[in-house]
């Protein structure tokens, strides 16, 4: 579900018994554990980390390659004060370089721009328990170019960037894994200011 996990996403009673309806199929919604888990930012953010990697793939040149594809990512609560305070540093002087992934209240919020001060008004200032636990986010740093987009029988030439996502399927029985391939490719465009926009959002997707 691209939108599910917070309670504003449940507006009305109808709402939430759709959610429920889909707890209470018998549809599996994952083949596997290790799979679900993946998913989580958790685990996602730990697997950025070398060390961890090399213990689920024993091929240096393979891991080396994938770390390369990684967005520096921090979990406050894992640096030292020194660190800590170097980071909030950084983060103050170029707001529009980082994102802050923050669980409060059960939810996970994610700032950035003007926002981010919300979280850290300055380096110095005490962090508290909450704050602790967010995922501070290196931007990766995306070339916009000229981009034509066809709307309505009328073409306008934009200034944007594009990004390419692959889509894979999973199918498993009691004998394991029997069909893990990709499946599709997506190309959007869509403007530099927006953190990720729903696809309903972007100037024009090609499948």
């Amino acid at each position: 579900l691209r939108i599910s996990s917070d309670s504003k996403d449940y507006p009305d009673e109808d709402s939430w018994k759709g959610r429920e309806k889909i707890e209470l199929s018998t549809a599996i919604k994952c083949p596997n554990i290790n799979t679900f888990l993946t998913s989580l930012q958790v685990v996602q953010f730990q697997l950025t980390k070398a060390d961890v990697l090399k213990k689920y793939i024993t091929n240096e040149e393979m891991v080396n390659d994938l770390l390369r594809f990684f967005q520096t990512e921090h979990l406050l609560k894992e640096l030292p004060p020194e660190q800590q305070k170097e980071l909030l540093t950084k983060v103050n002087g170029n707001l529009d370089n980082y994102m802050i992934k923050c669980q409060s209240n059960g939810e996970m919020n994610i700032c950035d721009g003007e926002s981010i001060l919300t979280l850290f008004p300055s380096a110095d200032a005490p962090v508290s328990d909450d704050v602790a636990n967010s995922i501070v986010i290196e931007k990766v740093q995306q070339l916009e170019c000229e981009t034509l987009v066809l709307s309505e029988n009328k073409s306008n030439v934009l200034s944007l960037i594009t990004e390419f996502s692959a889509y894979g399927v999973i199918l498993s029985d009691e004998n394991g894994s029997q069909f893990n391939k990709s499946v599709s490719f997506l190309v959007r465009a869509q403007e530099k200011s927006k953190i990720e926009g729903n696809i309903s959002d972007n100037h024009c997707i090609f499948h």
